[in-house]
């Protein structure tokens, strides 16, 4: 049997579906981010790290939709209605807004430290917004980030002492 994945346009449709799928997850965390009483209101660190994680999963998805299909539909908000009236919108509009939610990332997020495993941490947004920099020619701005990340001890790159390969006798790669 054959899986809708298991050709090109199948495995182009489950990107693009997904794509939406987790955009759909994070503007439900944008939307709904203050029906719950912060302590610190609107300054609250934990809601602002919500937040801001929220915007940089928003910003992954967009960076992958519009690398794969070019202008896309760009949707801010939950769709809490039917609609068939989605737009196509440029993907430089896109990538500006997403500039700016993730410069709100950049500054809200929490260290690596300071995360369970498996949460992005905020050089994960500088990384993202960088890439977004340099899609938008602002090559300096991506170049203070990455030295950013690439200084930060916490973020250190892996380095040959960091791998004990004594022990590997062959390495499958797989597609």
């Amino acid at each position: 049997p054959l899986n809708s994945r298991n050709n090109d346009a199948g495995r182009a449709r489950s990107f693009y579906i997904e794509g939406y799928r987790q955009i759909k997850n994070a503007n439900t965390v944008i939307d709904n981010i203050d029906i719950p009483d912060w302590a610190g209101g609107e300054n609250d660190p934990e809601r602002n790290h919500l937040l801001g994680s929220a915007y940089f999963m928003r910003a992954i998805y967009y960076m992958q939709l519009t690398m794969q299909f070019g202008n896309v539909g760009f949707l801010l908000n939950v769709v809490s209605e039917a609609r068939q009236d989605f737009k196509v919108f440029h993907m430089q509009g896109i990538w500006d807004q997403m500039i700016t939610d993730l410069e709100f990332s950049v500054q809200h997020m929490k260290k690596k430290s300071q995360l369970p495993i498996g949460q992005p941490p905020v050089d994960a947004a500088k990384i993202l917004l960088a890439k977004y920099y340099m899609l938008n020619q602002q090559f300096a701005k991506a170049e203070t980030l990455m030295d950013e990340v690439i200084l930060d001890p916490e973020s250190r790159l892996f380095t040959q002492a960091d791998v004990d390969a004594s022990g590997v006798k062959f390495v499958e790669v797989g597609n």
